[in-house]
């Protein structure tokens, strides 16, 4: 007598947006806001400050800098700094490469166990160089521009130290403007500058 076996199969279908982790589709946060970028001149520290992400009941933040992969690469990666509580909307730390060049960051908003929110769009910190002319008496100070506010940009403002004195402002630029020139430079005396972005609000 012959006997038949049936075999039955059972497909389950689970939703890849159920899971924080792997393919699919992602539920993920809403991404912040970034508010602004700057450096403490003293000290190399970056500063910046965002405006929170519109998600509820969120985890932490993580902060973003752009660095390249290898030293001198023109290729660059995100890579994180740190992070904070999500009642905090500000945050600082020692910037990797201050000294001699731009710095790029953000933030990206999380909840525990999901893929962390795209990232805020990412605002570059402004690079000083200047170059004294001793025939002429003048410094000429030029600079990368800000990035981050785009048409909300209003001036620049320029400020000196001499002889380790109170910085004090001693030129305003435009917007578009990312150059200045200092004149009447005194010999054997020692000038700091520092250059400051101003929003328009």
């Amino acid at each position: 007598m012959a006997r038949r076996i049936y075999i039955f199969v059972f497909i389950l279908f689970i939703p890849t947006t159920l899971f924080g982790q792997g393919g699919g589709q992602q539920i993920r946060p809403e991404p912040a806001e970034m508010d602004y970028v700057s450096v403490d001149t003293a000290d190399g520290t970056v500063y910046l400050k965002w405006k929170p992400s519109p998600s509820d009941t969120l985890d932490r933040y993580i902060i973003w800098e752009w660095q390249p992969i290898l030293e001198g690469s023109p290729v660059f990666v995100a890579k994180q700094v740190g992070s904070i509580d999500s009642d905090t909307l500000e945050f600082s730390y020692p910037g990797s490469n201050v000294g001699v060049a731009p710095t790029k960051v953000s933030v990206s908003a999380t909840w525990t166990g999901w893929d962390p929110s795209p990232y805020a769009d990412p605002h570059t910190t402004m690079h000083l160089t200047i170059q004294y002319d001793s025939c002429a008496k003048n410094m000429e100070l030029d600079w990368t521009p800000y990035i981050g506010w785009n048409s909300l940009l209003a001036k620049h403002e320029i400020y000196v130290s001499i002889d380790n004195s109170n910085y004090i402002k001693f030129a305003e630029t435009a917007n578009d403007s990312t150059n200045c020139t200092h004149n009447n430079i005194e010999d054997n005396r020692r000038y700091c500058y520092f250059v400051k972005a101003v929003r328009n609000d």
